[in-house]
């Protein structure tokens, strides 16, 4: 509680003894995502007033900046909704962004699976093991990792497809040498 308000409770490094530490939760406030702040457009001024201020942007590459402002403005929006419905669930905004977050997340890693499954099809354990590692019982809600792990594997397995893939890729020659032609 915190001025007879509900807060996160992170007092004596709660976050860490209690294994709950996500990195999603403090960049909600730091990052400025929690007062609608563009990523990479709206700075903010770091020890403001001190020898070591400085101007700061967003550090995330380009589409995990995006992917953490998309969901806050989804946590908006869910607290907004949480206004107006009599009986729709809520929370502090942090934790309904955490949990948004977490939801993506987790469908990300999911796709990693996937496609660890259609590169090695007679290999469905691989496939398991990445999905049942305790590694991402532990980590795949610590940061935003699963988004690149599953951008990687969906890049793998449209390059193992040879041309039938995205866009970038070279229809029909990708990985092909001259002498198979």
């Amino acid at each position: 509680m915190d001025g007879g308000g509900l807060a996160l409770d992170w007092r004596d490094h709660r976050q860490y003894v209690a294994m709950c530490y996500s990195d999603t939760v403090p960049l909600y406030g730091i990052e400025q995502l929690d007062d609608g702040s563009v990523p990479y457009r709206d700075p903010w001024v770091e020890n403001a007033g001190t020898a070591q201020e400085h101007v700061r942007y967003m550090e995330y590459p380009v589409l995990t900046g995006f992917f953490q402002y998309a969901d806050a403005r989804l946590a908006d929006a869910w607290l907004w909704l949480a206004d107006r419905l009599p009986g729709w669930p809520t929370a502090l905004p942090v934790v309904v962004y955490f949990d948004i977050s977490a939801a993506w997340l987790a469908m990300a890693w999911l796709v990693a699976v996937w496609g660890v499954r259609r590169l090695r099809p007679h290999r469905p354990w691989d496939a398991v093991l990445v999905a049942v590692s305790p590694l991402v019982a532990v980590h795949v809600f610590t940061n935003f990792d699963s988004l690149a792990v599953a951008c990687a594997t969906a890049g793998m397995l449209a390059l193992a497809r040879r041309g039938r893939c995205w866009p970038g890729c070279s229809s029909g020659s990708a990985g092909r040498s001259s002498s198979t032609r």
